[in-house]
């Protein structure tokens, strides 16, 4: 399995085609599965000649500045 992210996957061949792109990732490693992380965009799952694109699902966000004090 494969978990790059869309920066990551463009590192593969400068193609900016996340098809192409995968289609080349999945010939060099051969992985049962590619799960792309694409951010706010969702993430793309390709497996067995399969593309499936999820939305991304909005959440509330946390306050972090309590994770700040422990970071000291």
């Amino acid at each position: 399995m494969a978990f790059p992210n869309m920066h990551e996957l463009r590192g593969v061949n400068g193609e900016r085609n996340l098809g192409k792109t995968i289609e080349k990732l999945d010939k060099m490693l051969k992985p049962k599965a590619i799960f792309v992380k694409r951010g706010e965009k969702g993430s793309t799952i390709s497996y067995s000649d399969k593309v499936i694109n999820m939305p991304a699902y909005r959440v509330k966000t946390a306050d972090t500045k309590v994770w700040r004090r422990f970071q000291r």
